[in-house]
């Protein structure tokens, strides 16, 4: 199946997938997020990606410090992150997912990313929407010879993948939380 088949039966597989039990997904999390108090990189979630509203706020009234990414650019366009807070706007971008205000400031460095995917496979392979801003994002922690942060991918159990085969570009996960389990990656 051509990746952009899977992406398609990803897709229609998410429509009817039941919204996560907060309380387990914070149960798991919480066993491997860094100290409080730790900067995090999240998302503001699209109707199709695991929901981070609630998990969000969550880690805001934990004491984490969160960024999420804008997207900036267009050939390719690249991503940004800008702190994100309890109370503060957000903005539609030309995808028409939610994104931090431009006027928030800038983070470059995070301890902790939570990564939304299409696709996932237990070694986690990770696959995407097919535009690439994550991998290159990340490509950016190796060219400046930074440790990169955690990388948690956040999934329903219906796009858990028995293998995936990664583009030389892909940057596995560390770890991937569904709504039924943690699974660390190999």
């Amino acid at each position: 199946m051509s990746r952009a088949d899977l992406r398609r039966d990803l897709k229609s597989r998410l429509r009817d997938a039941p919204r996560p039990d907060l309380s387990s997904v914070i149960d798991a999390l919480s066993a491997v997020l860094p100290h409080s108090g730790a900067q995090i990189a999240t998302y503001l979630s699209a109707p199709d990606e695991f929901p981070t509203d609630a998990l969000n706020a969550w880690l805001i009234a934990a004491g984490y410090r969160l960024s999420a990414p804008r997207v900036i650019g267009s050939l390719p366009p690249e991503m940004v992150f800008h702190r994100f807070g309890k109370g503060q706007p957000t903005e539609r971008n030309q995808y028409g997912i939610a994104e931090p205000s431009r006027d928030a400031p800038l983070a470059d460095t995070f301890e902790c990313m939570l990564i939304p995917l299409l696709g996932v496979d237990r070694r986690g392979h990770r696959l995407g929407y097919g535009l690439g801003f994550y991998d290159r994002y990340l490509q950016r922690y190796q060219e400046l010879k930074q440790t990169r942060p955690l990388l948690i991918g956040l999934a329903h159990r219906v796009q858990l993948l028995d293998s995936l085969v990664p583009e030389p570009w892909d940057v596995p996960l560390d770890y991937v939380l569904t709504d039924v389990e943690l699974i660390r990656c190999q």
